[in-house]
């Protein structure tokens, strides 16, 4: 359910307009002057990709997460033709609901809030 949760936030923003699609538009946003408040890659990107995408965002301070859907579900439910293996979410709301929905899924403080 929490999995639907985050798949469903996504859709949302692709249908608002909020995210950017592709790891050079990607890139490009991180550098600019308007950052993207939360970049997610595929589980299934590319090594070059991910390496390119964390050391961005690293540099210019970006939050990043690695999703576990592959690129193929990201196009799909983002209503792009083709898999989609970086997306940046540009806007504070849905990235913070994002991180939200994550968060219920990994056990490492032991709360689910």
């Amino acid at each position: 359910m929490i999995k639907n949760k985050f798949l469903g936030l996504i859709g949302m923003a692709a249908k608002a307009g909020k995210l950017t699609y592709g790891s050079s538009l990607v890139r490009a946003k991180i550098q600019g002057r308007q950052k993207p408040n939360l970049v997610i890659l595929s589980s299934d990107s590319s090594d070059n990709t991910k390496k390119r995408i964390i050391n961005c965002c690293t540099y210019y301070s970006c939050k990043i997460m690695v999703a576990e859907e592959d690129s193929d579900t990201l196009g799909h439910i983002t209503g792009r033709e083709g898999p989609i293996s970086c997306i940046a979410v540009n806007d504070e709301g849905f990235s913070t609901a994002i991180e939200k929905a994550t968060k219920g899924t990994s056990s490492e403080d032991g709360q689910n809030s």
